[in-house]
């Protein structure tokens, strides 16, 4: 179906909580062939469910397990107001008793596309 129709990419947009202005036709003009639009179809069906794909569930696995195991590696979790997945307490709460020499910074106010959001909130906590 996502190669048959038209979608347009930007739809994402809206997740922002500062109004993105520059050059938005670049991302809401709709692919125009099924090959321009087979890349976004296949980063979704790379998204991890259920174990599947096996492949990228491999790699999932192994990064979380290295996260669990590797102390005296400094680690560092973003989170931002919200109800996005990774700023839910729940989570925040497990990554704090499942990571060793883990940081949590709360930076405030963002959407899903923090980087966009909180730029300067980012940049200065990672320095």
């Amino acid at each position: 179906m996502a190669l048959v129709t038209r979608p347009r990419i930007g739809y994402g947009r809206s997740a922002a909580l500062i109004p993105v202005t520059a050059a938005p036709e670049a991302t809401a003009t709709p692919f125009p062939d099924a090959k321009s639009r087979l890349p976004m179809l296949q980063w979704t069906r790379s998204i991890p469910i259920e174990g599947e794909p096996a492949d990228v569930m491999a790699v999932v696995t192994r990064n979380a397990e290295w996260l669990a195991t590797t102390s005296k590696t400094p680690k560092l979790l973003l989170t931002f107001d919200g109800n996005a997945m990774s700023n839910a307490p729940s989570v925040v709460d497990w990554a704090k008793r499942t990571v060793p020499d883990l940081d949590v910074k709360a930076l405030g106010v963002a959407g899903h596309h923090a980087p966009e959001d909180a730029p300067r909130e980012i940049a200065n906590t990672i320095r």
